[in-house]
């Protein structure tokens, strides 16, 4: 089934829902909110907000990462779990609307503060936009698109690339697909490239704090990498904005995420 451009961007974030309605909760008189998030720089963003909402509301958010979406499965299908909100990316949405895994959101009862109309979905809040970009060990042979980081004869090494379906997106791109004709995207031909590039992929990663150490290890040399993950980090480079892919996360975004369906 093709994807579409829309559907690999939307995404929604439930943790939005909690801090855009103090009035609501201090009405409800809930204690705690509980979530799980990437973690990382994106995590450490939300401290700014977390502060002023608990203080004028008495709620207390406690963060927990990361995020992998079986995670999100397991904690649901368990029964009664013990969370509000789950940070996912689009695609992960959807999955998580498919498996009946998330709840709807009550939008007349959120009534937010004007936002973007992809971030307004029946199950999830887009909160932020990520992107994902090729990082390398300074000491390897840099590289200057996709098509480069498929190209494992040039550019020789282990890679680690993230167990997520936008993936897909990367290797179309290293096909030379050009950006605007992209989508809906071609699965059989993604899959295809993949396949190439499967032997030297040393780690499919799902925690946004594994590419970095990764290859401060050398334990592969090319990754796939959040770019918050690896700007600034000493002994690894990484791509200009034009070989960078962004995308909004969701509550995720990455990026939509909705409140964890409890089972009846």
């Amino acid at each position: 089934m093709p994807v579409t451009r829309r559907q690999a961007f939307l995404a929604g974030s439930a943790f939005s829902l909690a801090l855009a309605r103090p009035a609501l909760l201090r009405a409800q008189t809930v204690p705690e909110i509980r979530m799980i998030e990437a973690g990382g720089a994106s995590g450490e963003s939300m401290e700014p907000y977390i502060k002023p909402f608990t203080a004028a509301t008495g709620t207390r958010v406690v963060r927990e990462s990361p995020n992998p979406f079986g995670k999100l499965r397991t904690l649901v299908q368990a029964g009664n779990p013990p969370i509000t909100l789950f940070e996912v990316g689009a695609t992960a949405l959807e999955q998580a609307k498919a498996l009946d895994l998330v709840e709807p959101l009550d939008w007349e009862a959120i009534n937010p503060n004007p936002i973007f109309p992809e971030a307004r979905q029946p199950m999830g809040l887009g909160w932020q936009y990520y992107s994902t970009l090729m990082a390398w060990r300074s000491d390897a042979k840099p590289l200057q698109s996709w098509a480069d980081f498929f190209n494992t004869k040039d550019f020789p090494g282990r890679r680690t690339m993230q167990d997520r379906p936008y993936m897909l997106a990367f290797a179309l791109l290293a096909d030379g697909v050009a950006p605007d004709k992209l989508y809906p995207l071609d699965l059989n031909r993604a899959f295809r490239v993949m396949e190439r590039i499967k032997p030297s992929v040393a780690v499919w990663w799902a925690a946004g704090a594994q590419p970095p150490q990764l290859l401060k290890d050398n334990e592969v040399q090319y990754a796939a990498s959040y770019s918050g993950r690896v700007a600034g980090q000493a002994g690894i480079s990484y791509t200009s904005t034009r070989e960078r892919w962004t995308a909004p996360t969701s509550w995720c975004p990455r990026a939509p995420t909705g409140r964890p369906r409890r089972r009846r």
